[in-house]
Parts: structure tokens; C-alpha cells; sequence
């Protein structure tokens, strides 16, 4: 009985222990080399509409100037912090004229202001560490000037950039914006580690833990329904965030919600229902997918059946009716930021899909004279996508603000190819697209501020996984060079490292693939070749594919090269089709499965028959063999360098030897 009572006792601690706790940081745990960042944030008295509360995470209206304190030095008595001015963000609405003056610090090309000043201390204080409190300051230069760029609102005249053409002179005493900070940071310390600063101002990350200010507990987050995984956790977030929770679900959080999922509802109906402060926006999002969803949007769903502007009008109207219905009715308490979120997502799905239509219709004039391209419809002068990311949800699946730039980019550069404005054609779609760079460097003129970034962010990933990474390194460099913002530079960096195993050169043994080791490779064989393609599309074996395929080894049998290249293709279809399809081979489940996890989709892979690789695509979904069969016969007629190493070895020590057998030759002689 003792026994069990231990093992129990074990148990229950080992559990406990395994648990999250958090431990608050007191003044007492700092040490060298410790931050943490402020937000000091002022609100204009003009404000937005749709944003009535002050809320510090809001786009319009608002000044938020944020600052770093470290510690550099440290004893037994004192305690010294420098000041750093991370950023300024300044957006504020002009009352005698439709749009607003901006400013934004951390793009720097878009702004005329003061550089020297980011990044730099202005600020060292000392602090007494028995009673925390300041006396000693340093100061250096404080002031910070910049130009704020007036922009209309909408996104016409000048597509999304500044307008440097009316500008308004600013600046801002950094010493007087963070004295109240200054002087509480350390005698404000709360017992739950965080320190309370003055109104308007508070700490927003830090290189320690600050306490929890949102919790949720959730149920079924993964892949797998039947694994119940609830997850229970309390976090801190300084603003609205998607917060990824497992597999499946993703969490729309705003600081201080509590949000509890109804476990049993979803057990018996599959359908995510939520409790508590902060269910509201997360309900709206699983319940009304139609309005939460870009892929599952009827207006997106089902675009053929829009091609007629009457019949596109109609569609607006019913779907403005039922979304204003169920906010009203269903979703009246949701936080208003969260609200502005979804209303701008509509707005944004509305204008990209009256702009896509436009530019592959035929009949442009009936376009124009319905209105629905105008660019005053209310989809297009409500939004502003300069500030608008603020807005923005970022999964593929509701980035409907993403869609748009997308859309919008594609639209100016259209314009500037006039001789193309009809898409409808192969033909014309061919002679539009632009080479990689060209088009990133196009999109820099069209786009600032975050929208650049983003466009050109997704513009590369594109590009990377369908050309090499050794031809779009320039591009890649300048990108991570210049975005400030980290959470693009980071997603592009992901993906740069998930392809580089795969470049020209590499061996796919290093790559990880399990497939590696199926494909018989031959160490030192390299005038045989395996073309490797591997496909999860769900819908099965696309026709052209086949086709591709039998043409390409007819095409090999031609050119006398059927016995060195070995076709390696793999993909889904159904069963009964098997004698069809050769010489394709059915994909397994677990070589889908690890595509997924590697977030590689289609794989198309050349290489020598020993693994090296000499070409690689991951963006096209059909196997297309064109590029291949030329980069075999280069191949073939390379030199082979090892061969030439032993001859040029071979015949400098023929003449090496004949040389001296020469030279003894003629000493023998004039010794006689």
C-alpha cells in the first residue's frame, strides 16, 4: 500500500512539474545585458471611424513611439540603463481634407528623417538598486525630425506609394517622450514582473518572461480528431495577434481575452464553438467561413459566375446584406478591432475580385461603364493598404489584403504594358510575364511601406522555389538587406533553407528525402541520369502530365538516350487506371506525407545517377520534362576533370622524366 501511495505521490509531481509555470523577473533578477521594450503612445483627437475606443494597437490617429532600455551595467549599489529609439509610427487623419499625413520609421527609403538617430542611445540613467530609483542622468541629442508624406485616401492616384509632393515638417523631444517611463520603471516593478509605467505608456517585449495576460484552452488541434490534444495556456501578447494553436486551429487574441472552447459540441458536431472574453472573433471565424475564408468564399469560390458586372453587383449586394446581418444579429459584442479586421477583409476580397475580372474580360467598356472598376466605388477609396496591415489577417486562407496587393500589382504593371491589357490568351499571358528581376524591381517603384515588402516577400518565394536559388541571389540579398520587418525576412529565410539541399551541385542523398533510398544510386556514375518527380496533388494524375511524360520518352528514344535516363515519376490515380499511366508509379502515403511536412508540394529533380543534382522545380503541379533533355546533353559533354587531372599529371611527368633523362644525357657527354 506504501508502495502505491509513492508511486502515486511520483506521479502526481512529476505531472506537476511538467506543467507551465511562470516565475515573475523582479528589478533584483536583472543582469547585463537584460531589455526591455517600451510603447509610448498618443492619440490624435480627431478619431478614425470604426475605431471609437483608445486602443493602442489602432492604425489611424495615433503616434507610437517605441524605445529599448538595457542594461549595461551593473553592482552592488547601482544600476545603469541605456535608452535606445527603436521607432515612430505617425498616422493622423487631416479634418479639412480626405486622407492623412504619415509616417512610418522603419522604412527608411519611403521617409526623409533623421537615421543617425535610430538604433542610437540618447539616454543613460543610473539607478540606486536599494531604492530603485533614478539619479543620474546622461543625455545626449533628443531630438528626432521627420517628414510626414500626406496620402489620400483610397489607392488610385499614385497606387499604394507616398505622396511626396505635400509633406509636413515634425519632430520629438525623445527625453521628454520617455521621462515618466524613466522614472517609474524600476519603483513601478509589479509583483506579477511587470513594470507599470505612466498613461499611455507600457512595456510591450522584453529578454525576459513578462506575465501572462491572455489565456485559452482549445480541443482537437490536430490533424487527427480522434487524438483529443487540448492544449490550456497563458501567454503574453502586447497586440491582436493569430495565435497558432497545433495543427488546425488558429486563435484570434487580443490582450486580456479568456477563451474557452465547448469540447463536447465539437466532439459530437465537429463545429468550433467558443466562451468566454475574445469568442466573439473567433466564433465569427469558424461559424461564417464564407465571410472568414478566402477559398471558401462564395464571391471567390465560383468567379466564372461573375463575369458579368450585373451579375457581380448582385452578388456584392446580397453578400453586404447577410455580412452586416450577422454582425448585427450574431456578433454585436465582437471587439471593434477585430470587427474592422473582417470589414476590411471585405472590402479588400470585393475590390481584388472587380479587378481580376476587369483585367481578363474581353469587353473592358462594359467594366468601365458599370462602376464596378471605378476607383471611388466604396471597396477601393475606404482602404488604404499603407496603413491597412495593421488590419490584415496573415494566413493564406483569409489573406484577403494580400490577395488584393497581389491583384493591384498585377493591374499597374499591366498598365504600363499597354499594348497587353487583354490576359485571356497563352499568348498574351506570355509576352506580359517579366523576368524575375525586373519584376521585383517593378514592384519596388509600384508599392511602399509594408506592401513593397510583402509583394516582393511573396514575389521571391515564388521565384525561389521555381528557379535556382544561385539565379535569384541578387534579389534575395537585397530583400533581407532592406525589409525591416522580420517576420517577412524570417518566412523568406525558411524557406531559402528548406531549398538549399535541393540546389544544382548538391547530393539528394543530403536532402533528407526517404525516397533517396529507393532510387538505386550508383557512387561514381555520373553519365547516367534520373528524372524524379514526385506530385500530392489530391485530384490525382493530371492528363497533360501523361501526355508529357510519354512524349518525353519517346523524345529520349529518338535521341539514342532511353538507356541512361531513368524515369523516376510518381503521383496519384485511381487503381484501375495502373496500365494507363505508366510510366508513372503510385505515390505512397508516407512520401506524401513527408512532402507536406517539408512544405515542398510537386518535386521535380534531375540529377546524375550517383545524386548529384542538376535541376530542380517545386511550383509547377504538371510534370514537364521540357527543360531536362538539354541539360542532359550539356552534361554529356562535359569534360570529365578528373581524367583531364590524370593527363595533364600524366604528361607533365612524361616530360618531367624526359627532361632529366635528356639533361643526364648531356652531362654524360661533356663529362666525356
Amino acid at each position: 500500500m506504501k508502495t502505491t501511495t509513492l508511486l502515486l505521490l511520483l506521479l502526481f509531481l512529476v505531472n506537476s512539474s511538467s506543467a507551465e509555470t511562470f516565475i515573475p523577473y523582479t528589478p533584483d533578477s536583472l543582469k547585463k545585458g537584460d531589455w526591455v521594450e517600451i510603447e509610448s503612445v498618443h492619440y490624435y483627437p480627431y478619431v478614425a471611424p470604426g475605431i471609437e475606443e483608445k486602443v493602442p494597437w489602432r492604425a489611424e490617429n495615433i503616434r507610437r513611439v517605441i524605445f529599448k532600455a538595457t542594461v549595461t551595467d551593473l553592482n552592488e549599489r547601482t544600476l545603469t540603463l541605456d535608452y535606445t529609439f527603436k521607432s515612430l509610427y505617425d498616422c493622423r487623419n487631416d479634418t479639412g481634407k480626405p486622407g492623412f499625413y504619415y509616417f512610418d520609421s522603419r522604412y527608411q527609403q519611403d521617409f526623409t528623417f533623421d537615421h543617425e538617430m535610430v538604433g542610437k542611445r540618447f539616454l543613460r540613467v543610473t539607478y540606486d538598486r536599494e531604492s530603485q530609483k533614478a539619479h543620474t542622468l546622461d543625455r545626449q541629442e533628443t531630438t528626432f525630425s521627420y517628414s510626414k508624406n500626406y496620402v489620400p485616401f483610397g489607392v488610385r492616384q499614385a497606387g499604394l506609394s507616398a505622396y511626396p509632393g505635400t509633406t509636413i515638417q515634425d519632430s520629438l523631444p525623445l527625453d521628454k517622450q520617455l521621462a515618466p517611463a524613466v522614472q517609474d520603471i524600476l519603483t513601478g516593478w509589479q509583483e506579477d514582473g511587470m513594470p507599470r509605467l505612466a498613461q499611455n505608456m507600457r512595456v510591450i517585449d522584453a529578454s525576459f518572461s513578462l506575465p501572462p495576460n491572455t489565456e485559452f484552452t482549445c480541443s482537437y488541434v490536430n490533424f487527427d480528431l480522434s487524438d483529443d490534444s487540448t492544449v490550456h495556456k497563458k501567454i503574453f501578447i502586447a497586440y491582436p495577434t493569430e495565435h497558432k494553436v497545433g495543427e488546425r486551429v488558429t486563435l484570434l487574441l487580443t490582450p486580456g481575452d479568456s477563451i474557452t472552447q465547448d469540447k463536447e459540441l465539437f466532439a459530437t458536431t465537429h463545429k468550433r464553438r467558443y466562451q468566454g472574453r475574445g469568442s466573439e472573433q473567433n466564433n465569427f471565424q469558424y461559424s461564417y467561413r464564407r465571410f472568414a475564408d478566402l477559398y471558401e468564399s462564395d464571391l471567390y469560390m465560383y468567379p466564372s459566375d461573375l463575369e458579368s458586372p450585373d451579375k457581380m453587383k448582385k452578388a456584392f449586394q446580397l453578400r453586404k446584406s447577410l455580412f452586416q446581418n450577422v454582425l448585427a444579429k450574431d456578433f454585436k459584442n465582437m471587439d471593434p478591432y477585430w470587427q474592422m479586421v473582417f470589414e476590411r477583409s471585405e472590402q479588400y476580397l470585393k475590390g481584388a475580385l472587380a479587378l481580376h475580372l476587369y483585367m481578363y474580360a474581353s469587353d473592358k467598356e462594359v467594366w468601365h461603364k458599370s462602376g464596378l472598376v471605378d476607383w471611388q466605388a466604396p471597396y477601393f477609396v475606404s482602404v488604404n493598404p499603407l496603413i491597412d496591415f495593421a488590419y490584415s489577417m496573415h494566413r493564406p486562407e483569409v489573406a484577403n489584403y494580400f490577395y488584393f496587393l497581389n491583384v493591384y500589382t498585377m493591374y499597374k504593371k499591366q498598365e504600363l504594358k499597354a499594348d497587353n491589357l487583354n490576359l485571356k490568351t497563352q499568348k498574351a499571358k506570355e509576352k506580359y510575364l517579366l523576368n524575375p528581376a525586373d519584376d521585383y524591381y517593378l514592384n519596388k517603384h509600384i508599392l511602399s511601406g509594408f506592401p513593397k515588402y510583402q509583394v516582393n516577400g511573396m514575389n521571391l518565394q515564388f521565384l525561389i522555389h521555381d528557379k535556382t536559388l544561385a539565379e535569384t541571389q541578387e534579389d534575395y540579398n537585397d530583400f533581407i538587406r532592406s525589409c525591416p520587418d522580420t517576420s517577412l525576412t524570417n518566412q523568406l529565410r525558411r524557406a531559402y533553407d528548406k531549398l538549399l539541399p535541393f540546389e544544382a551541385g548538391k547530393n539528394i542523398r543530403e536532402s533528407g528525402l526517404k525516397i533517396a533510398d529507393s532510387l538505386h544510386l550508383v557512387k561514381g556514375s555520373d553519365r547516367k541520369y534520373i528524372l524524379l518527380f514526385l506530385s500530392t496533388r489530391e485530384q490525382g494524375l493530371p492528363a497533360p502530365s501523361l501526355q508529357n511524360a510519354l512524349d518525353f520518352k519517346k523524345r529520349l528514344e529518338s535521341e539514342g538516350l532511353a538507356s541512361i535516363v531513368q524515369l523516376e515519376l510518381y503521383s496519384k490515380f485511381q487503381s484501375n487506371n495502373a496500365k494507363r499511366v505508366k510510366p508513372f508509379k503510385a505515390i505512397s502515403d508516407l512520401q506524401i506525407e513527408e512532402l507536406r511536412r517539408k512544405e515542398l508540394g510537386t518535386v521535380t529533380i534531375l540529377m546524375r545517377e550517383d545524386g548529384t543534382i542538376l535541376h530542380r522545380q517545386f511550383t509547377n503541379w504538371q510534370f514537364d520534362p521540357s527543360p531536362a533533355l538539354e541539360i542532359i546533353q550539356n552534361d554529356l559533354k562535359r569534360e570529365d576533370e578528373s581524367f583531364n587531372d590524370f593527363l595533364k599529371g600524366f604528361k607533365e611527368g612524361v616530360l618531367g622524366t624526359l627532361l632529366i633523362a635528356a639533361q643526364g644525357e648531356r652531362e654524360a657527354k661533356e663529362g666525356t
